[in-house]
């Protein structure tokens, strides 16, 4: 560095025009020269379990089962091509973390951070995307046994009073940059950014049990959920027993139950069901607002394509739920702002289902209302 700040004044002294070109030359080279932050991961290892957890958003034993379970994994390359060495299974890790979670910083800050090239960097992301989206189904998922769906409903009825609730949908919007090669007004949603739409499904902790994302924010709620692999399955997923809650966004169903509509004219038995099942279907807009409280990058995700920021979404979601599964909870706040939900009333929703699904979903909710009036 001396050595340079020396040069800079020999050739700032000189007046001849060579002394001019060698300058600018010098100049081009050290503004492409990029910081690094040499042994940071060793700093990282001296965080006490706070520290840690302030950046990171997950706590260190979370943490470590993931840097093994990678590791152990066929998405972690165990040689490295034309003789480079592998870059650890810890440093892939806690680059994608920082980069993924508690930073809301650029790539090239990452790397410098963590001593990686861009390039480098970015096959590390790549990699653990992979391994995220590869292991998501085992996080996320509908329990396939009766008990299992029965555990679910059950706790949801001791919130809400409402039987036989396996979950609640809404979609929230994920601002992102507009792909590549795309045109920016497919993505505008109603706020008049760009963004892709999540579509999910919780329970009453705020797991995740299904999920289905890049989809243009610009498309409906209800045309997404028929867009989603859900919407074919939910019969079967529910049986007789089961249903899932809905906001009026969504077009009801038999097993799709949503709100009654509020033109002024309520029964007291309808206004006491909307009340109680609004106690349900809070749930989602929590799960959706914890979500972007921990991982902080989905306030705008910086990705090229949307096969890239689907993944990315996909893996914050699976990881929500590890955490929840072991025991690592958020404590920020939960509520979700309303401008970032998806959902809003539209009176084309409608059109969506038949007549029939929607005369089989009137029945089923006038029984629930029953219920909820005993």
């Amino acid at each position: 560095m001396a050595e340079m700040l020396y040069l800079f004044d020999m050739l700032l002294k000189s007046s001849d025009s060579s002394s001019e070109d060698e300058l600018n030359l010098l100049l081009r080279h050290v503004g492409d020269s990029k910081p690094k932050i040499n042994h940071f991961i060793n700093i990282v290892r001296e965080f006490d379990d706070e520290t840690f957890r302030k950046h990171f958003r997950i706590r260190r034993r979370t943490c470590t089962r993931m840097i093994e379970h990678f590791e152990n994994s066929q998405f972690f390359p165990k040689t490295g091509e034309r003789g480079v060495q592998v870059k650890s299974a810890e440093t892939h890790v806690l680059s994608f973390l920082w980069y993924f979670a508690g930073n809301k910083c650029c790539m090239r800050d990452v790397a410098g951070r963590f001593a990686l090239a861009e390039s480098t960097f970015h096959t590390c992301l790549k990699r653990i995307l992979d391994y995220m989206i590869d292991i998501a189904p085992t996080f996320v998922s509908f329990p396939t046994s009766q008990e299992g769906k029965l555990h679910i409903s059950r706790k949801f009825e001791d919130i809400s009073g409402i039987p036989g609730i396996l979950g609640c949908i809404d979609g929230t919007f994920i601002p992102i940059r507009t792909p590549v090669y795309k045109s920016k007004s497919t993505y505008v949603n109603r706020h008049d950014f760009a963004s892709l739409t999540l579509q999910a499904i919780c329970d009453s902790d705020k797991r995740f049990l299904d999920l289905f994302t890049g989809v243009s924010s610009k498309i409906h709620d209800a045309r997404v959920f028929k867009l989603s692999i859900l919407s074919n399955k939910l019969r079967e997923l529910c049986g007789v027993d089961f249903h899932i809650l809905g906001d009026d966004a969504y077009p009801l169903k038999q097993f799709l139950i949503t709100p009654y509509r509020d033109y002024g004219n309520l029964s007291p038995e309808q206004t006491i069901f909307n009340m109680k099942f609004s106690r349900a279907r809070v749930k989602i807009e929590n799960a959706f607002g914890l979500l972007k409280q921990r991982f902080r990058q989905l306030i705008r995700t910086d990705f090229d394509t949307v096969d890239m920021t689907s993944k990315f979404i996909v893996s914050c979601c699976a990881l929500h739920n590890m955490c929840i599964d072991k025991g690592d909870d958020w404590v920020e706040e939960e509520q979700e702002s309303a401008g970032d939900s998806s959902s809003t009333n539209n009176a084309g929703t409608n059109d969506v289902c038949d007549h029939e699904e929607r005369e089989r979903g009137e029945v089923k909710r006038q029984y629930l209302c029953q219920l909820c009036n005993l």
